[in-house]
């Protein structure tokens, strides 16, 4: 605003205005404020002797402001700063007309420290995102971070221990002192916080959605699989001609075998096959050359329908399994999608199953839907089953392969009392209707059953992995080659 004659009762009137409606601001600017700043904004004026300028104001404002409005516990700024950012805002049409106080530059030197810009590697960025995927947000669901500070470190510390001790070594290495749950060891963590969510910002994997909400972008889901790539790769080539172990005859699966052939992947060799073909042959496996070896036959399968559940109980809070869970969901659609024929279909299951998508979804759309999902509840498999099951059946191409894909680390717990019965009657029925079922049980669940997974893979037709959480997404990558369409 250019110096000269100003309406100083609308500009003081607009300015309490705006304290009132900042959402760090917990009680505004009152009338006895607004007043006061007013009278020192003429005062000042008639100091100088001339007309009142912005720049009484401005000082007006920074006395008459900091000490009146009260902010919320969320916010960790001080109140200078959010005088500074009104007054700016109401004053001067564009920020960088404005030179910073000297105190507001100190403060800001103080939180990012001197010299050279702070940069992340890509190695950094993918594994600080993968944190992100860690805790739940109390927020309205969406695809987004809120940044309330006080409740985004609390969720941090509570549900991402990984990326809680990253933050907390960045702190000791800025103060030089160890980490303590002191409160000045607390706003060390928040600002620490808030600079690599601005540096994500700066490399393009969040973006703004408002000054509360920071969205992931594209370029954030496609580093969080950007170690899949060599896998889903392998997917993509081996998805079209694999083995063909999937002949039903009377319920039962029957796997054919043929001789070995030079086109014909060692991956695809029956172990079984080749021994009884040794024992016909009347020869010692140190003499088993390319000619013994039996192979099972392939061919090109029209199409697949899979549904991925996972687990998204209490439990799955230990460590990274629902970052992991949430990874291996996206890299199967990521997969699928060089298919047109082939779709993807995602369950998450708790107390009780609910569909995140239809059948058909695009890796972002699946991308978006577990972002905010955090641990909560109990693990009722059955109804994971179920709802899986009656989803492929509905949407489902007539001709096409139904499979699903069941991500958990322990056994069904609900509903109480009926919880293992139920999940074994949803498999049967799965199985009456040719879906299959490959269980991913995650090493280190603290409700492990053997016997359940045993009934499972003989109920369901499908296998059993017991996986660690790190190696979850490429298991289930596997398992999509397995039973690929294409």
């Amino acid at each position: 605003m250019a110096k000269g004659r100003i309406d100083l009762s609308r500009l003081v009137t607009q300015v309490a205005y705006e304290t009132r409606r900042h959402p760090l601001v917990e009680r505004g600017l009152s009338v006895r404020g607004t007043t006061a700043m007013f009278e020192l904004s003429k005062s000042l004026a008639e100091l100088r002797g001339g007309e009142v300028e912005a720049e009484d104001v401005w000082t007006a404002g920074m006395i008459s402001i900091p000490h009146r409005i009260k902010l919320n516990t969320m916010c960790i700024k001080k109140p200078e700063e959010v005088a500074e950012e009104i007054l700016s805002k109401v004053l001067y049409s564009k920020r960088r007309e404005r030179k910073p106080t000297q105190k507001a530059e100190s403060y800001k030197t103080e939180r990012s420290g001197r010299g050279r810009p702070e940069q992340l590697s890509r190695r950094e960025v993918s594994e600080i995102l993968q944190r992100l995927l860690d805790f739940r947000h109390k927020s309205p669901a969406g695809p987004y971070l809120t940044l309330y500070p006080q409740i985004l470190r609390r969720e941090i510390l509570r549900y991402s221990p990984q990326l809680a001790r990253y933050l907390e070594r960045r702190v000791e290495a800025r103060t030089g002192e160890r980490f303590t749950e002191s409160s000045q060891c607390l706003i060390e963590f928040s600002h620490e916080m808030e600079k690599v969510l601005a540096l994500l910002e700066a490399k393009g994997v969040l973006e703004r959605l408002d000054e509360l909400r920071l969205a992931f972008t594209d370029e954030a889901y496609a580093i969080l699989i950007e170690d899949l790539q060599p896998k889903i790769g392998e997917v993509v080539k081996g998805i079209g001609q694999h083995s063909t172990r999937m002949d039903w005859e009377d319920g039962v699966e029957h796997a054919g075998v043929k001789d070995f052939e030079t086109n014909v992947g060692y991956r695809d060799v029956s172990v079984s096959g080749t021994i009884r073909n040794l024992i016909k042959r009347g020869k010692e496996p140190v003499d088993l050359t390319r000619r013994d070896l039996r192979v099972y036959e392939t061919r090109g399968l029209t199409s697949l329908d899979l549904a991925v559940a996972f687990d998204a109980s209490y439990s799955m809070a230990d460590g990274s399994k629902l970052t992991n869970a949430k990874r291996a969901a996206i890299s199967v659609a990521a997969a699928l999608q060089c298919f047109p024929k082939d779709r993807l279909g995602l369950v998450v299951f708790r107390d009780q199953a609910r569909r995140l998508t239809p059948l058909g979804a695009s890796p972002q759309e699946v991308f978006r839907c577990v972002i905010n999902l955090g641990p909560d509840g109990y693990t009722n498999i059955g109804d994971a089953v179920r709802l899986s099951t009656e989803m492929l059946l509905r949407e489902g191409q007539p001709q096409a392969r139904k499979h699903i894909i069941l991500i958990s680390d322990g056994s069904p717990t609900y509903p109480p009392g009926a919880a293992y019965e139920n999940a074994i009657d949803q498999v049967k029925r799965a199985r009456a209707n040719k879906v299959t079922i490959s269980l991913f049980a995650i090493l280190g669940g603290r409700e492990s059953d053997a016997e359940f997974a045993g009934l499972l893979a003989r109920y369901g037709l499908g296998r059993v992995y017991a996986v660690a959480e790190k190696d979850l997404p490429e298991q289930v990558l596997e398992d999509v080659m397995l039973r690929g369409g294409g």
